[in-house]
């Protein structure tokens, strides 16, 4: 496992002059303008108008970022160098967090067998799926079984078809 974290944004220059080299991009904790702390400073190339490049910063493993927010044109402190048209285009909430703890694989557990009622009779059918439909079985054979999404409920399918990827039934 290594021990940095590159981070990347996109700078993109919408402008009709070419702009750099070295526009300084800065990479946040949090909203700058709401007192998020500043991770690094990475520098652009030449831009040229209409255009973009990708700048990244390295981060030790472990940084947090919640969220990451990254500022074209900041020194740090959302201190800018450069004359712009319009000034207020250049701070972006990335939408990604960072956490110092990386993430776990998710549990599953669909919880007891359960019990399906048909005409007065209990029939145990053990099911295992996903959203999208289940597949149980018994001695003599086995079915689909679909979700009703009125309510929580499995519909038993007593044939299907299959058109254009997609099971088609009647129950």
């Amino acid at each position: 496992m290594g021990s940095d974290v590159l981070l990347t944004a996109r700078i993109g220059n919408g402008g009709g002059n070419a702009v750099g080299p070295e526009v300084p991009v800065s990479f946040y904790n949090g909203d700058p303008a709401s007192g998020g702390i500043l991770l690094g400073t990475a520098r652009t190339e030449s831009i040229a108008a209409r255009s973009f490049e990708d700048v990244s910063l390295m981060v030790p493993v472990g940084t947090e970022a919640l969220p990451l927010w990254v500022v074209a044109d900041d020194e740090g402190g959302l201190i800018g160098i450069h004359t712009e048209s319009n000034e207020a285009n250049n701070a972006v909430d990335g939408q990604v967090y960072l956490t110092s703890t990386p993430n776990e694989a998710p549990v599953v557990d669909a919880g007891p067998d359960q019990i399906v009622t048909i005409e007065g009779a209990s029939l145990v059918v053990p099911l295992s799926g996903s959203e999208q439909g289940c597949k149980g079985s018994w001695r003599g054979g086995s079915e689909l079984f679909f979700r009703s999404k009125q309510r929580l409920k499995a519909v038993r399918l007593d044939r299907f078809e299959r058109r254009g990827g997609r099971e088609r039934g009647s129950g």
